[in-house]
């Protein structure tokens, strides 16, 4: 049972990851985020996985361990919350110009986040705040194999600890 400390902490977690990916979304761009959790009741990880997952027929799943949870996941995080702004030129991306546009814009604005090292605390507190929240024990990074759609771009990383297993999924879909 989830005391109500850490189902607030899940709802303003998931508060950051739908402003954020409402932020990246472009036309024919569409971010998804979210922090989904599952209760093991004594299931094997594998068990609460295959609960997770099993609205997509035929799925593979894949769990490959992360050795540091904190700065895989400050890496990780950059990558999918500050893709709006210049820098991130990869194969999901809105057009390189347009990311100089919105930089440049909020640089102009004073955009707090538009600055690196603003960024590097928000995500070292929005780090902080996850882990003190699902306190994992473990932590893996999920590949999803289907031959069904899944999502252009995804990243799934999952979080076990005694009781509870999570999800903290992006995907970016069109």
């Amino acid at each position: 049972m989830m005391k109500n400390t850490k189902i607030y902490n899940i709802g303003y977690i998931n508060g950051y990851l739908d402003t954020f990916s409402r932020i990246n979304s472009q036309t024919n761009h569409n971010c998804n985020a979210e922090l989904c959790v599952e209760e093991k009741n004594n299931r094997l990880l594998s068990d609460v996985l295959d609960k997770m997952f099993s609205d997509i027929d035929d799925v593979q799943l894949t769990l490959t361990p992360i050795d540091n949870i904190e700065q895989f996941l400050i890496k990780n995080l950059k990558y999918w919350f500050f893709e709006f702004q210049s820098g991130f030129s990869h194969s999901r991306c809105i057009k390189e110009e347009q990311t100089i546009e919105f930089s440049s814009m909020f640089e102009k604005i004073g955009f707090t986040l538009a600055d690196e090292k603003e960024q590097e605390e928000f995500l070292m507190e929005f780090t902080s705040l996850l882990l003190e929240t699902i306190k994992p024990t473990k932590a893996f990074t999920l590949t999803v194999t289907t031959q069904a759609y899944y999502a252009c771009d995804s990243l799934d990383i999952i979080f076990e600890n005694e009781t509870e297993v999570y999800n903290l999924w992006f995907t970016v879909d069109d």
